[in-house]
């Protein structure tokens, strides 16, 4: 992991954008980690959650934010990072 305390890191991001990003970011934040319980917070351009490799990326844009999901393909061993990424 790239930051020292990526959780940590992730939380003060958060703190110091306006709303309705601020909101935003943190229901995102609590839905990912709900999703995927085995998922890992990191920081790597900015708040991003990894399992088995990055799932998805976070960024923050004037006063709104969006995620980004990597793809992958199907066959990959992610069976809960994919559910995550397809709405399941």
């Amino acid at each position: 992991m790239s930051a020292k305390d990526p959780s940590k890191e992730i939380t003060n991001y958060i703190k110091d954008l306006d709303e309705p990003a601020r909101s935003i970011c943190t229901k995102l934040r609590a839905i990912i980690l709900k999703a995927v319980p085995d998922i890992k917070e990191d920081w790597k351009w900015g708040p991003n959650y990894n399992y088995n490799g990055m799932v998805c990326g976070v960024g923050r844009f004037q006063k709104t934010c969006s995620t980004a999901f990597l793809q992958r393909q199907r066959n990959e061993r992610r069976p809960q990072a994919l559910q995550l990424r397809d709405g399941k």
